[in-house]
């Protein structure tokens, strides 16, 4: 009996203890190292490749308020390479980076630390593609426009939640950049992207969490015109080129908040 009344009261403190609620976070910082898959599939050889590296990312909020913060993320590749020859023969160093940098407003479904979240999110977006000057068959390659993101964070205890998420871009600037070889896909380009993220993260106090997460995204590329090179290995130009570039990413980190 006696022990049966001293738990009721613990199990209700780790609910509702309001000292390591994660409404009082002003700073959140986090650190995840990763691995990221990637394919760009187009009837266009000059824009179409598989590629894959290590990654590390860095992430920043702070929360001027419970339910808004600024907000800012680096996500970079380690090591990439990509082939640059059309019978695998070489390959050259090929860098991947993503910058974030916007707001986030978020709701509270409850009192309690264990309430679920749903995190709403505005940013300027840029992804860059980069390999040497000297590369034959690959162009340096760029994405920015605005993002659009939705984030839930669903506790089923005091110290474990779920997450889903949500991302769009719907108008993006995309551009190619001449290295060794010099072509236009088309003289127009309209791109867009989505993509969709789930994980988990375990919290072992206010200040110090870890979470897992698996990321898919896809940006869309539709080009209008002739391309101004002819395909290596079709020997005509296309036209009307698109590209679909696809990028899956699992990420293992650690998140501290004060």
């Amino acid at each position: 009996m006696n022990l049966q009344s001293t738990s009721v009261p613990e199990q209700v403190n780790a609910v509702y203890d309001v000292r390591d609620d994660r409404r009082l976070t002003r700073l959140e910082l986090a650190i995840a190292p990763g691995y990221l898959y990637n394919v760009s599939d187009s009837s266009y050889s000059f824009r179409s490749y598989t590629t894959s590296a290590p990654t590390i990312s860095l992430d920043a909020k702070v929360w001027l308020s419970p339910t808004f913060a600024v907000h800012t993320n680096y996500l970079g590749t380690v090591s990439g390479n990509v082939s640059d020859s059309w019978t695998d023969a070489r390959n050259v160093s090929a860098t991947q980076q993503w910058y974030t940098v916007g707001i986030r407003s978020r709701k509270f479904f409850g009192y309690t630390r264990i309430a679920p979240t749903l995190e709403f999110g505005l940013d300027y977006y840029e992804y860059e593609f980069r390999v040497p000057a000297d590369a034959k068959t690959r162009e340096r390659l760029g994405s920015n426009g605005g993002q659009i993101s939705l984030e839930a964070e669903i506790p089923n205890s005091p110290y474990r939640s779920y997450t889903l998420g949500f991302s769009f871009m719907p108008k993006l600037a995309h551009k190619e950049q001449a290295t060794a070889v010099d072509f236009q896909s088309g003289g127009s380009v309209d791109a867009n992207a989505i993509g969709v993220s789930v994980g988990s993260k375990i919290r072992f106090d206010r200040s110090n969490a870890m979470f897992w997460k698996f990321s898919y995204t896809v940006e869309k590329d539709v080009f209008g015109g002739d391309a101004t090179l002819a395909d290596p290995l079709r020997g005509v130009a296309p036209s009307g080129v698109s590209v679909t570039n696809s990028f899956s990413l699992v990420q293992l980190g650690y998140t501290w908040g004060d």
